[in-house]
Parts: structure tokens; C-alpha cells; sequence
């Protein structure tokens, strides 16, 4: 069974390392979509609240001299205070859920471009240190290749007086 790394990582590390950044800022837009919905979800409850609250029937004045009219005016009550709730219930979203996630997933992808900027650049970096690397192998092997050339060169001829 493959490990982890054979099934990531590629001979280019750039490669799996663009693949691994392209699924991480995959994520940043889905918590993009996230905000959207908390932030929609958060209109929603201040327009019903809003609505609520602006009930009325009939005005402010409320004759309460008959049950009827008791009922009535203690159901716009109810909805006032339910159209506070719906109000509450999105300041709520936007302090506690909107504002905080808000700022996480701005760091967050602050994070993610940080670490492939310095990922990248290191890659860079070893991609060099690589074809240094290669470069001066065949350049030791070429200069051990003539030594021995002229070792054979010269001790043949020693050899053979």
C-alpha cells in the first residue's frame, strides 16, 4: 500500500506543492461562502425583526375595555418582544459567529500565501543547490577521469624501461 508521500509528492515538489495550495485556497472560498451565508442569515433575522416590531393594528391606541381587544393588544406585545429576539438573535450572529470567523479566515489565507511564498522560494532554492550539486559531480568526475588518464599515461611509460 502507498504511503502518503508517493501518492503526493511528485520528482517536481512544485507540483505537489501547487496542488496542495490550490486544495487549501479551495478552502479559504468555501469559508468565503460560509460568511456569505452567516451574513445572509443575519439580514434575514434583522428584516423579520424589523417587521415584528413595526406590527400594528389599528394603531397605538388599543381599546382595552373588551377581551378582544385585550388579546390583540397583548399579541403585538408578544410580537414586539419576539421582533426584539430576531433582533438579538442577529446581533448575536454578527458579534459572535460573523465578525470572529470573518477575521479568522482573513488570517488564515494571510497564512496559506505566507507559507507557499516561503515553500516555493525554498523549492527554488533546492532546485538550485540540485543542479549546483549535479554540476560540480560531473566536473569531479571529469577531473578524476583525466587523472586517471594520466596516471595510466605515465606509469605505463615508467613501466615498460
Amino acid at each position: 500500500m502507498p504511503s502518503f508521500s508517493d501518492s503526493f509528492w511528485s520528482d517536481d515538489l512544485s507540483t505537489g506543492l501547487s496542488v496542495l495550495f490550490a486544495n487549501l485556497y479551495k478552502g479559504c472560498d468555501q469559508c468565503d461562502s460560509f460568511i456569505q451565508l452567516f451574513a445572509s442569515r443575519m439580514q434575514f433575522e434583522v428584516a423579520y425583526g424589523r417587521q415584528l416590531c413595526a406590527t400594528r393594528a389599528g394603531g397605538d391606541t388599543v381599546d382595552t375595555s373588551n377581551t378582544t381587544s385585550t388579546a390583540l393588544s397583548n399579541i403585538i406585545k408578544q410580537m414586539e418582544v419576539e421582533g426584539d429576539q430576531h433582533l438579538s438573535i442577529a446581533s448575536n450572529i454578527e458579534l459572535l459567529v460573523l465578525k470572529p470567523f470573518s477575521k479568522w479566515c482573513k488570517d488564515h489565507k494571510e497564512r496559506i500565501k505566507y507559507s507557499e511564498t516561503i515553500l516555493m522560494d525554498n523549492v527554488k532554492n533546492f532546485q538550485k543547490s540540485i543542479h549546483y550539486v549535479n554540476k560540480l559531480s560531473t566536473e569531479y568526475l571529469k577531473n578524476c577521469k583525466k587523472l586517471e588518464d594520466l596516471k595510466r599515461l605515465h606509469f605505463n611509460d615508467d613501466q615498460s624501461y
